[in-house]
């Protein structure tokens, strides 16, 4: 019984001790999370200590335009400081930040800061403007967020920025929007330049410029040829219209077509075009801006190629076996011919640049091949099929070089225009391995250049890569690799981000003095496609 009486006397000692509450944690109590200040001003804060079983001692830190008094000092438990915060902004130009730490044994309390003075000069601006061919004069935007009134000057560092309206008065909360315009040839020749923007005389800002070199365009791209012997950019988009770009000029003319674009190709004079549709093509005067004729074919065209006989050939888009079509698209009421022969839908075609014949790479098949045909009597006629089947790849896409003694394939083997026999291959940035596949090739004699987009060598994520690759055209050893442009643009959250180019077709101009790159914006929310210009040394 004593042993009972015992452990229950144990545990009603251990119930007592157990139920006792815990003692408070000590803490310091600041009477404020911010303060602000309107010229010279002071302002009190009560530290308060609450759980101390000893003295503590407190430490004041702010910036040299707040003074404490007292900045330091000890506290006992449940004692009241009062510390006098004074502002000195007699000297301040603008709005002043900043924070106040009491620190103490155990922690730490912010305070945050604000100080205007009595007259201060505030505003806002953005830190770069962008800027690309063709775009309408962008408002730089000054916004006057002090207490008195601003007076501005803008200046440029080069000639190729134009300020519409150079100096000039802001209001207390008012704003001006100074239009911005760029001489567009002169900028892509230069470096990026620099706004130099004078407040009040006595506060220098500056702006990027980033003249971004590229023609906005406003629908995704279908398919584009150019020719050198015009200079001429052609290319066909999905808001129905055909689009002459004159690089001189940097403008462009649209032909509405009366149907949906599906391909398109010029003629070597580059002074016609013909576009392919589903069930019709049409015949495009270059020269004129103007459609002369739509005709009736019995096939959905996937790719064409236009002689400067007045001929369209085209590959159909569906079935597997099919023929060619043929049709005399220069003269009115034209009649569908197939050729003879058979050629595997969705290949791929390119004419010689002698418009005497025509070749066709098939797409989709394995092993892949090419075929010729001769154009000289107006409907293709069969001629000869490259002697490989599976020996060297053809990659289901081709394009004749600009003196046209070879054809360049997507896979990257080269073979005489002659007789499609072997004279050698491409590898990618002059490594061991082929290109994964070629998206597009320009060739231009007179630099000795192949200019190459190239598809990633990422299976599962096959973008294009945002490169133009150069060859060496006679050898095919990779001479250097181009960075394109990219894309600035808000994202959905309001935000200046830039996106990656992704190009699809590269030409050369006669002289070699540039290139034309049509690219689009990978990842951006709207449909964001541009030609970007790219000088040449």
């Amino acid at each position: 019984m004593k042993k009972i009486n015992f452990l229950l006397a144990c545990l009603a000692v251990l119930f007592f001790v157990g139920c006792q509450p815990e003692p408070p944690q000590p803490v310091l109590h600041v009477s404020c999370d911010s303060l602000v200040f309107h010229g010279e001003e002071t302002r009190q804060v009560l530290i308060t200590a609450e759980g101390l079983t000893n003295t503590f001692t407190f430490t004041l830190l702010g910036p040299d335009w707040i003074e404490s008094n007292p900045s330091h000092g000890s506290i006992g438990n449940e004692d009241t400081v009062v510390v006098n915060i004074t502002s000195h902004l007699d000297h301040a130009l603008f709005c002043l930040e900043g924070a106040l730490n009491v620190e103490y044994n155990i922690g730490c309390h912010k305070i945050a800061l604000k100080g205007f003075p009595e007259e201060f000069m505030d505003y806002s601006m953005p830190d770069t403007l962008f800027f690309y061919s063709g775009c309408d004069p962008m408002p730089l935007c000054i916004a006057n967020t002090g207490n008195v009134p601003i007076s501005y000057s803008i200046t440029s560092s080069s000639g190729a920025v134009s300020v519409l309206q150079t100096e000039g008065q802001i209001g207390v909360e008012s704003q001006v929007e100074i239009p911005i315009n760029i001489l567009w040839n002169q900028a892509v020749a230069e470096s990026d330049p620099y706004l130099y923007v004078t407040l009040n005389e006595n506060v220098v800002d500056t702006v990027a410029v980033v003249v971004e070199r590229k023609l906005m365009l406003s629908s995704e791209v279908i398919d584009a040829e150019y020719s050198k012997a015009t200079d001429l950019l052609v290319f066909v988009t999905a808001d129905g219209t055909l689009n002459i770009y004159h690089p001189s000029l940097r403008t462009i003319d649209v032909v509405p077509l009366s149907y949906y674009p599906r391909c398109v190709s010029i003629s070597s004079d580059g002074t016609k075009a013909a576009v392919g549709h589903d069930g019709y093509v049409s015949y495009v005067d270059l020269q004129s801006s103007s459609l002369v004729y739509t005709h009736s074919i019995g096939c959905s065209a996937f790719d064409i190629a236009l002689g400067d006989n007045g001929w369209a050939y085209i590959i159909p888009a569906r079935d597997q076996w099919v023929q060619l079509h043929c049709i005399h698209v220069a003269i009115p009421n034209a009649t569908d011919i197939l050729a003879d022969g058979l050629v595997y839908a969705g290949s791929r075609t390119k004419a010689h640049p002698s418009g005497n014949s025509l070749y066709v790479a098939s797409n989709g098949l394995s092993p892949s091949y090419i075929d010729k045909y001769s154009m000289e009597q107006g409907a293709a006629e069969f001629m000869f099929s490259w002697p490989y089947h599976g020996n060297y790849p053809a990659g289901g896409d081709l394009w004749c070089s600009e003196e046209g003694s070879r054809v360049f394939t997507k896979a990257g083997t080269v073979i005489r225009a002659s007789d499609m026999s072997y004279c050698g291959e491409l590898r990618f940035e002059g490594g061991t391995s082929y290109f994964n596949n070629i998206v597009w090739l320009e060739h231009l004699e007179s630099a000795k250049h192949l200019y190459i987009l190239s598809g990633s060598r990422d299976w599962y994520y096959n973008p294009h890569m945002p490169f133009v690759y150069v060859h060496h055209s006679d050898n095919y050893t990779f001479e250097d690799k181009i960075r394109l442009e990219d894309y600035h643009a808000f994202d959905s959250e309001g935000n200046m981000t830039a996106y990656t180019p992704e190009p699809y077709f590269v030409f050369a101009n006669s002289n070699g003095h540039e290139l034309y790159v049509i690219t689009k914006a990978l990842g951006t929310e709207s449909v964001e496609w541009a030609v970007e210009l790219i000088l040449c040394e």
